[in-house]
């Protein structure tokens, strides 16, 4: 069932709650089906966003999001978590900016993004003259947009969120691909990253590993004490359910402060 490019993974049609998983560049909602059945509750619809980099710029496709977010709060869903990965979270974080934009975000319960291995400062190399031309013959319009100081970069760090919505930044440290490497992209990030509730630093992931920590990596959530995160899956795949990680617990309760995290992965 796909209906406005989400895409139906498990759940119920009623319920009141949905999760809604975007992947990044070549991977959509795919990459985190090793995550469906940890994610999956009899009151929660897990979706998956199916967007295509390869037709739509991703200011068009956070928009797409945005409207999909507004079709689910009409279908009488208020709760939602959205769990994106790389360039899907840049996707996400303009799809929530639109609803604190338009006011809509006001409309649900609550909405918490967690956003892995996203490149928040952008890349430089997209800053080139004539990337964005090249890029859209090649088949990516999203490249223009990648360039640290296009204004669709520049927009991710404006918006200031209510009290109902969280944005959480999870980084690995051995991430290359999301991680800023010269003084624009370092800006850029800075600026964005700023505006989250919780940076959690994973010690020694590369782009590649965030999925193999299993959805309890998203337990250092405002108010939730944490004191371990267990490693659901190994490079393979495989379940690995008895793998206990040490995690630099110091979850705080009442207002939520910015605060930073650390997970060392053994």
């Amino acid at each position: 069932m796909t209906q406005n490019k989400l895409a139906y993974i498990s759940g119920s049609a009623d319920a009141s709650k949905a999760t809604i998983v975007v992947g990044g560049i070549h991977d959509t909602y795919q990459h985190f089906m090793a995550w469906e059945q940890d994610l999956g509750a009899s009151d929660t619809l897990v979706v998956g966003f199916d967007h295509d980099h390869r037709s739509s710029s991703m200011a068009e496709a956070g928009h797409e999001l945005a409207q999909a977010l507004r079709d689910l709060n009409e279908q009488g869903i208020n709760d939602v978590t959205v769990i994106a990965h790389s360039m899907g979270g840049l996707v996400s974080k303009a799809a929530l900016d639109e609803l604190v934009a338009s006011g809509d975000a006001q409309e649900f319960k609550s909405i918490d993004f967690h956003a892995l291995g996203t490149p928040w400062g952008g890349f430089a190399m997209a800053s080139f003259p004539g990337a964005g031309f090249f890029g859209d013959m090649l088949g990516y319009p999203m490249t223009g947009e990648m360039a640290p100081g296009s204004d669709f970069m520049k927009g991710l760090s404006q918006a200031d969120w209510p009290e109902n919505m969280s944005f959480n930044v999870y980084q690995g440290s051995a991430d290359n691909v999301s991680l800023p490497s010269v003084l624009a992209t370092h800006e850029r990030y800075d600026e964005t990253t700023g505006k989250a509730d919780l940076f959690v630093t994973i010690e020694g992931y590369n782009h590649d590993n965030y999925v193999n920590a299993g959805p309890d990596l998203l337990k250092a959530g405002w108010g939730t004490e944490v004191t371990s995160v267990e490693l659901a899956r190994d490079s393979a795949g495989d379940r690995q359910p008895d793998a206990a990680r040490e995690y630099a617990a110091g979850a705080e309760t009442g207002a939520p402060e910015e605060r930073e995290e650390a997970i060392e992965m053994e």
